[in-house]
């Protein structure tokens, strides 16, 4: 059995994006912290204006897929069957298991067909230019368990 102390907040978002007319299955899920969270909705994401040295560089030599971009044009997220899979099993991790961890976490919801899978649970933006994150972006909520 996975965290049942997750499921509560699991369900939560998953009505939030529902009642935003979205399907969650065709959603991706991340993590952040909740200083980051003014970047992410003026953005689209917490790396922007972020890089990595030897990101680009290293891009196939570290087995990603497709034409390489830039750091703050990827991102670590988890499909929905992913979340479903860890919280059931207690196997491996996710963008959900990840948040108690993290100092006033936010979950962010992204559009999964505005994002290509690049690598391990690495997906970067469809699109190209300052916008492609922000019209990606569908939600964010601060992460909270029950009491």
């Amino acid at each position: 059995m996975g965290r049942p102390d997750l499921l509560s907040a699991w369900a939560a978002l998953l009505s939030d994006v529902r009642a935003l007319g979205v399907e969650p299955r065709r959603c991706l899920f991340r993590s952040t912290e909740g200083f980051n969270v003014p970047t992410v909705r003026a953005h689209g994401t917490d790396r922007h204006g972020r890089s990595s040295p030897g990101f680009v560089e290293g891009w196939h030599v570290a087995g990603y897929r497709g034409p390489p971009r830039d750091f703050a044009e990827v991102l670590y997220g988890s499909a929905f069957d992913e979340v479903e899979a860890q919280l059931r099993t207690g196997q491996g991790d996710s963008a959900l298991s990840k948040c108690p961890d993290t100092p006033d976490a936010h979950l962010l919801v992204y559009r999964r067909a505005a994002l290509v899978r690049v690598h391990v649970k690495q997906y970067a933006f469809r699109g190209r230019g300052p916008d492609a994150a922000v019209r990606a972006l569908l939600h964010v909520r601060p992460f909270r368990l029950d009491p």
